[in-house]
Parts: C-alpha cells; sequence; structure tokens
C-alpha cells in the first residue's frame, strides 16, 4: 500500500474471473453471428436469430455437398467447440462422461418423434428399462418439462426437484416411469 497526502491506495492487482466454458462459447457464438452480419452486410438484429441461423445452415449444406474441404473446417471447428464446452474437471468442475451409444432392442412399427415430449413407456420398451434416463437425455428441456406434466398428471402431488435443470427433470421422469427400480 502506499499513501499520497494521507490517503491509503492499493496497488494490488486484481486478476479476471476465469470464464466458464459456457461463457466462453457464448461469447465466442456472439463474435462469430457479428462477424457474419458484418460480412453479409446485414443489421444487428437480434429477433431474427432464427432466421439468419436457418439461412446459414442451409447455404452451409449446400456448400459442403459441393466442397469437401468446407465440409472438413465446418467439422474440425464443431470438434474444436465441442471440445472446449466440455469441462475437464481440472478445477472440480464436471467432466461430461461419454456415454454408449443407444441401441433399440425392439422396434414399435413406428418412429419415435423427436419434435414430440417423450413418452416414457415406449422409450423403456425400445431401449430397455435401464436406458430411459440416457435416452431422455436427447430432448430438449423444453420437452422434458412437458413430459414431466404428463408424469404429475399420472401422479398428483409429486413434482420434480427442480424444472430448471435437466437432470432434476430426467431423474423425475426415470423414478415414476420405472416404479424407482
Amino acid at each position: 500500500m502506499s499513501t499520497s497526502s494521507g490517503t491509503r491506495t492499493s496497488s494490488a492487482v486484481t486478476k479476471p474471473l476465469k470464464q466458464t466454458p459456457a461463457q466462453v462459447l457464448r461469447e465466442r457464438a456472439a463474435k462469430a453471428t457479428q462477424d457474419l452480419r458484418d460480412a453479409l452486410r446485414l443489421p444487428s438484429d437480434l429477433s431474427d436469430a432464427t432466421v439468419l441461423g436457418t439461412a446459414l445452415s442451409e447455404a452451409a449444406a449446400r456448400e459442403i455437398r459441393r466442397n469437401a474441404g468446407f465440409g472438413q473446417e465446418v467439422r474440425r471447428l464443431y470438434d474444436e467447440i465441442s471440445q472446449a464446452r466440455t469441462p475437464t474437471g481440472g478445477d472440480g468442475a464436471r467432466r461430461k462422461v461419454p456415454s454408449e451409444p443407444l441401441i433399440a432392442l425392439r422396434h414399435t412399427g413406428g418412429r419415435i418423434d423427436p419434435f414430440a415430449p417423450p413418452d416414457p413407456k415406449t422409450l423403456i420398451y425400445v431401449y430397455g428399462e435401464d436406458k430411459l434416463g440416457q435416452a431422455l437425455r436427447t430432448y430438449t428441456m423444453d420437452l422434458l418439462k412437458e413430459a414431466a406434466d404428463n408424469i404429475q398428471r399420472e401422479h398428483p402431488g409429486t413434482r420434480p426437484a427442480s424444472r430448471t435443470r435437466k437432470d432434476a427433470l430426467v431423474d423425475y421422469i426415470v423414478q415414476y416411469s420405472t416404479n424407482g427400480r
């Protein structure tokens, strides 16, 4: 500490807080989106992100069919970003444990609609009771919330520990779909 005119000041330098992988990914996505908007001379309009993403996906899919090198670059970036968003666990953060692929044990004669809320009974029939949690984790939070609502109607007075955490929704659905086995 130093004093100047009787006032104490600290010369300690504060270290910036380490960003989480999710924060790094959000910043990278925002920068990439802005770079794309700049390159296309589009205004910064956050309300059209879905339109921009759809246009980009359609154009990229067409270009990948014509230019294998472009596809390889997209895949390289995808793999790089996927690795960056998974915590390594060096600081005590959870590691993402790779799961074995879901393999259908039986077929329903129809297709499982990935855009509809999951039906635990169908998933148990197709993948087995022990793979229900893994199958449910492939669904979005919104669809899991709808499935949890269905379970709550079947089991009044119950509810998931949290409606904002995927693992809590999955645990709740598994518990009441397998009778706690």
